[in-house]
């Protein structure tokens, strides 16, 4: 018991860093005015996945993790916070895929990146994700295969899994999906820094090219991290842990905590990873931040 307690207050805590460095993130981006840069709009609109999915493991996991609340055992409040949980989930996965294809394209096809990838064009791509994943779920609500928190081991799952189309529901939500896409992601992102070195290394290196290449390069090395350690809480929760996740003690370790943490520390990979955000936490005008590499450049 005091294991669930200890894990209940973890919970707890990532939530807030989930939710506070999400919301400072996208204050930063809205104060940066980069509201026309495709990139930083993924960005924001990741933050806002994360942030909210944070929000719901603070007001509802965590309560039900630590105190068993009664009231909140109903299961209409289950389903509704179920869907709100799986439409963030699943708009955040695919978000990480989208910033992917915006660095993959901006740094080999740079001229259909700047023709097409345009601001409005990023903002039907992030309202059509958020439209797909509600539908997608609200479909699988109506089939009564929504999410439930199990009070034995402490984690949320999908209800009926004895039933095909639950059972169906929860494999194209599995782990291994996640992982798949993952790997996916930093395959891209492999390709596009090679190619990004290759473009440096073949131009002047003048002090401009050299600003403007980390710039690029950074957004690069953000995009990375966030695949590489979503991978890495993949494999370390949800593979090497699997044997603990039917266990009454330590289930919600690897399952609640770590389907949380894959997440929450969206935002704070950010920070660690975009000196233009960094730059701007101390105070430092951005006035003098290179554009983009590649969006000048033509190739």
């Amino acid at each position: 018991m005091l294991s669930i307690l200890i894990t209940g207050f973890f919970i707890g805590l990532v939530s807030l860093i989930g939710i506070f460095s999400n919301l400072i993130l996208i204050r930063i981006v809205l104060t940066m005015k980069k509201h026309e840069n495709p990139f930083y709009l993924l960005i924001v609109g990741l933050a806002m996945f994360d942030g909210l999915l944070s929000f719901v493991f603070l007001i509802y996991v965590t309560p039900m993790t630590i105190f068993e609340m009664e009231f909140m055992k109903n299961s209409y409040l289950s389903e509704m916070f179920g869907v709100i949980l799986m439409t963030c989930f699943l708009s955040s996965t695919f978000s990480h895929s989208g910033i992917t294809l915006n660095r993959f394209l901006a740094v080999l096809f740079p001229i259909l990146y700047r023709n097409h990838f345009s601001a409005n064009v990023t903002i039907i791509i992030t309202l059509t994700i958020v439209v797909t994943s509600f539908l997608f779920n609200i479909t699988f609500s109506i089939y009564d295969c929504g999410l439930e928190y199990d009070f034995e081991y402490h984690t949320l799952s999908v209800k009926n899994l004895d039933t095909s189309i639950c059972s169906t529901y929860n494999q194209i939500c599995s782990v291994n999906n996640i992982f798949i896409l993952s790997a996916i992601n930093i395959f891209f992102d492999v390709i596009s820094m090679m190619k990004l070195r290759q473009i440096i290394h073949n131009r002047n290196k003048n002090v401009a090219s050299t600003n403007t290449a980390k710039t690029d390069m950074g957004y690069l090395k953000q995009a990375m991290a966030q695949a590489l350690f979503l991978l890495f809480n993949v494999c370390l929760f949800f593979f090497t842990f699997s044997s603990f996740i039917k266990n009454p003690d330590y289930g919600c370790i690897v399952t609640s905590l770590g389907w949380l943490t894959l997440h929450a520390s969206d935002g704070v990979l950010t920070f660690i990873f975009n000196h233009e955000i960094r730059r701007n936490i101390f105070a430092k005008t951005n006035s003098l931040d290179p554009s983009s590499y590649v969006w000048n450049s033509r190739i």
